[in-house]
């Protein structure tokens, strides 16, 4: 009879301590919940309507050649990575795009890479320079 009694002893001790983890895990819930709404996680860049939008294949390559057309057909990337704002990785990609579609070419320079649009470079080929002496005297 003794060890009948102390078995349900612990079987109870079992039961209440399942019972007392349900209640506990189901007002943890209940106050994370009401945590989340009265305090909403802050915007990340992710999620937020910031100037850092995502822009198309085709948007960034027109930025790009836009960014080049104004500095004269020659930059170096670290100036399109300081005037877009965009990473360094996604600058190379981008460029490395537009060099496959032949659309600009990139010079290394020590540490530096020069890039240069492609139109650009075939107004300074000693052909065009020659044309260009001819048409102007």
């Amino acid at each position: 009879m003794v060890t009948i009694s102390l078995l349900l002893e612990k079987i109870e001790f079992v039961v209440a301590g399942v019972i007392l983890g349900i209640v506990g895990f189901f007002l943890i819930s209940q106050w994370m919940r009401q945590r989340t709404i009265q305090n909403p996680p802050k915007q990340t860049p992710d999620n937020s309507n910031s100037s850092k939008q995502r822009l198309s294949k085709a948007e960034a390559h027109a930025q790009i050649r836009l960014l080049l057309t104004q500095n004269g057909g020659r930059m170096r990337q670290k100036q399109i990575v300081d005037m877009t704002d965009w990473s360094k990785a996604t600058v190379s990609i981008r460029l490395t795009e537009m060099e496959a579609d032949d659309q600009l070419t990139r010079l290394r320079l020590g540490r530096e890479k020069i890039v240069t649009l492609v139109e650009n470079e075939l107004d300074r080929s000693p052909s065009a320079e020659k044309r260009h002496e001819e048409t102007n005297g």
